[in-house]
């Protein structure tokens, strides 16, 4: 009965742990990450279909020549 006690403290120890670590890595020196096209590209689909009512089948072009799925697109509308 103990040992599980001791374990589940360890176990939410870890986790916190894991959880601030990634906080640390996703936030540290955050002015120094870019916003290019491939971030840009899923907002402007988007957009397009909230105002003018496009509903795109494929998303964005890569550089092995298969499209990347429209989801993204679909996904981001709700929030703007």
């Amino acid at each position: 009965m103990m040992n599980i006690s001791v374990n589940r403290q360890l176990e939410r120890r870890l986790l916190l742990l894991v959880l601030l670590v990634g906080a640390w890595l996703r936030f540290y020196q955050l002015a120094d990450t870019e916003f290019n096209v491939d971030q840009m590209y899923p907002v402007w689909q988007a957009l397009m279909t909230l105002q003018k009512g496009e509903f795109p089948i494929i998303g964005q072009g890569t550089s092995v020549l298969f499209a990347n799925p429209a989801l993204t697109g679909y996904l981001y509308a709700p929030f703007l």
